[in-house]
C-alpha cells in the first residue's frame, strides 16, 4: 500500500493500521499516510509473523498518536524498515517486541512521547522503546541510525524480559550506548554507568538514553556513574529540587550543561540537593532562577546547590544566581539537613572546589542549623564574584543548635565584587541561650580578598585568617577587619599573580620575612 510522498498532502487514516496474517514471503510496503490514532495500541501494528520471511516498509508518514498510542510496533520475524517517519504525541515512539530480530529504524523524527498513565510498573515515555527476550541482546545499535528526538518523556529504553512480566536491566555491552549516541541526534541525553562492576568492565549497564537527570539518578545503582550531555535541563516543579541526589552516584557533565530551576511560586528548594553520602556533582552551570524567601531562616533560605551529605565533592561548577531575588539565598551550602523533624544530620569531609559562583545573597555558606554537626568542610579554589551580599559566610543558627561549631576550611578563593562582606562567622541567637560559632575552628587562609572588603568575627574565639591578600601591599585598611581576627602575616602580591614569591608582612615595619 503506498501513499503520496513524504511531504506532500498525503491521505488521513483514523484508527490503527494493522499488518498482520501475510504470506510468508509477501514484501509490504506503507508509505506516506497520516495516521491518527487514539487507541491504546500502535497506530501502526506489524504483529503475529513469527514464520515471516518476507520485508516490511513503514517509511515517510505522519504517525500521531493523540497521546495515548504507541507509533509503530514491531513483533514480527522477517525484515522490518522504519525510515523517514515523523512520530509525534504517541505512548512511545517505536515498540520492538521480543520476535523483532532484523529491525531498522533509519531517519526518523519522534517528538512528544509521554508516559500517561500514572504508577505504571512498565517504563513508557520513550522515542523507541525495546523489550528484548530474555536469552539475549537481538538488536544492535547500528540498527538505529539518523533519528531525530526531541521532548520526549525518555529517548531510548530496552529491557530484557523474563517470564514475560519482570522487567531486568539489560547489560549489551560497553559500546551500545556510545554508539547509540553518535549515530542519533538526542538533543538532550544522559546515561549510566557503572563503573564499578567488574563483569560490565566499567560499561553502561542500562540500555538507555534518558532525556531527564533525575529519571537516570533514581534508575542509576548506588556507585553509578551519571553523565549528562550538553544541552539545558529545566524543572519548574514546586517543592522539590530541579535534582535531587540522594544516592552515591558521581553526577557528571559533558561540556558543561546548564541545570536551571524556577519553580512556579516561591520556592525554599535549591537547583540541585545532595544528601547521599560519597555523591558527586561535576561540570554543570547550575541557574537557581525565580524568587526566593524575604527572610533568612532555616526553613525559607533557598541555594544553588545544597550538600547534607559526609564525603561528598562538588566542583568545576558554574553556580549562578543574578535572575533570583529576596535575600535569603545561598550559591553553595553546607547544611546539617534535618533527618526528622526535630533533628539534624553529622555532615563531614565537604569538598567545595574549582567552583564559579555569583548572583547570590551569599555565595558559600557553611551553617548548622538543625542541631547536627560539620567538621572537615573545604572551600577552596572557588570564584567567588558579583554576589548581592557576602562572599562567604560560616554559622551556627537554628533553635535546636547544641554547641556544633562547623570546622571549615577557606582557601585559595578569589573573592570580588561582592556587595557585603567577604567573610562572616557569627553565631545564634544569643538571647535564646544559643552558643556562638567558635571561630577557632574555622581557617581563612591563602585567600584573594578586595581591598576594604571586610573580614568579620562574631562568634567566639580567634579568627585564624592568616597568608590572605587584601588587595593591597600594605596589607587590610582601616575597618577591614572586624572582631578577634588573626590575619598577620599577610600577603604582599595577588595570589593569582604569576610567579609571584610568596612575600608576606606584618604591620610592624620591622617585622618583614619572606619565605619560598
Amino acid at each position: 500500500t503506498v501513499g503520496t510522498d513524504h511531504g506532500e498532502e498525503s491521505a488521513t487514516i483514523k484508527g490503527t493500521v494493522n499488518i498482520k496474517d501475510l504470506n510468508s514471503e509477501t514484501d509490504v510496503a506503507f508509505k506516506g499516510f497520516t495516521v491518527e490514532s487514539n487507541e491504546e495500541r500502535s497506530a501502526v501494528d506489524i504483529n503475529g509473523l513469527e514464520d515471516y520471511e518476507g520485508s516490511v516498509s513503514v517509511a515517510n508518514n505522519v504517525i500521531d498518536g493523540e497521546g495515548s498510542a504507541n507509533g509503530v510496533g514491531v513483533n514480527t520475524a522477517g525484515s522490518v524498515d522504519v525510515e523517514g517517519n515523523m512520530i509525534q504525541n504517541v505512548k512511545n515512539g517505536v515498540h520492538l517486541r521480543p520476535v523483532a530480530t532484523d529491525v531498522e529504524v533509519e531517519d526518523n523524527s519522534i517528538e512528544g512521547a509521554e508516559d500517561s498513565t500514572p504508577n505504571n510498573q512498565w517504563v513508557e515515555g520513550a522515542a523507541i522503546k525495546v523489550v528484548d527476550q530474555s536469552e539475549g541482546v537481538n538488536v544492535q545499535a547500528d540498527d538505529f541510525t539518523g533519528n531525530t528526538f526531541r521532548n520526549n518523556d525518555l529517548a531510548f529504553w530496552l529491557e530484557a524480559v523474563d517470564d514475560g512480566s519482570d522487567v531486568k536491566k539489560t547489560e549489551p555491552g560497553s559500546e551500545f550506548v556510545s554508539t547509540l549516541l553518535g549515530n542519533n541526534d538526542f538533543g538532550k541525553a544522559v546515561t549510566v554507568r557503572d563503573d564499578q562492576t567488574e563483569e560490565t568492565g566499567g560499561s553502561e549497564h542500562l540500555a538507555a538514553v534518558f532525556t531527564d537527570i533525575q529519571d537516570a539518578v533514581d534508575m542509576a545503582d548506588e556507585g553509578s556513574r551519571v553523565n549528562v550531555r550538553d544541552g539545558e535541563y529545566v524543572s519548574t516543579d514546586l517543592g522539590e529540587p530541579a535534582v535531587l541526589v540522594d544516592k552515591k552516584v558521581s553526577l557528571v557533565g559533558s561540556n558543561q550543561p546548564t541545570i536551571s530551576y524556577e519553580p512556579v511560586e516561591i520556592s525554599g528548594e535549591p537547583a540541585v540537593k545532595v544528601t547521599a553520602d560519597g555523591a558527586s556533582v561535576d561540570g554543570f552551570d547550575i541557574d537557581r532562577i525565580g524568587q526566593s524567601r524575604s527572610s533568612d531562616t532555616k526553613d525559607h533560605i533557598t541555594q544553588g546547590i545544597r550538600v547534607s551529605g559526609s564525603d561528598v565533592v562538588i566542583r568545576d561548577n558554574d553556580v549562578d544566581g543574578s535572575s533570583l531575588s529576596g535575600l535569603a539565598s545561598k550559591g553553595i551550602m553546607v547544611l546539617d539537613d534535618e533527618s526528622d523533624d526535630t533533628s539534624g544530620e553529622d555532615v563531614s569531609s565537604v569538598t567545595v572546589a574549582n567552583n564559579e559562583v555569583s548572583g547570590f545573597y551569599v555565595g558559600l555558606s557553611a551553617t548548622n542549623g538543625y542541631g547536627g554537626s560539620l567538621s572537615d568542610v573545604n572551600f577552596s579554589y572557588n570564584t567567588v564574584e558579583d554576589n548581592r551580599g557576602h562572599g562567604a559566610n560560616v554559622a551556627t543558627k537554628g533553635s535546636d543548635y547544641e554547641d556544633h561549631s562547623p570546622e571549615v576550611v577557606v582557601e585559595e578563593n578569589t573573592f570580588s565584587d561582592n556587595n557585603g562582606k567577604t567573610l562572616r562567622v557569627y553565631g545564634a541567637n544569643e538571647d535564646a541561650g544559643l552558643e556562638a560559632a567558635d571561630a577557632s575552628e574555622v581557617d581563612f587562609n591563602q585567600n584573594s580578598v578586595p581591598q576594604g572588603s571586610v573580614l568579620e568575627n562574631n562568634g567566639a574565639g580567634t579568627l585564624n585568617a592568616e597568608q590572605n591578600y587584601f588587595g593591597s601591599a600594605s596589607g587590610p585598611s582601616d575597618g577591614q577587619i572586624q572582631g578577634d581576627v588573626d590575619y598577620r602575616p599577610w600577603r604582599m602580591n595577588p595570589i593569582d599573580e604569576e610567579g609571584f614569591d610568596e612575600v608576606i608582612t606584618f604591620d610592624d615595619a620591622d617585622s618583614l620575612s619572606a619565605f619560598s
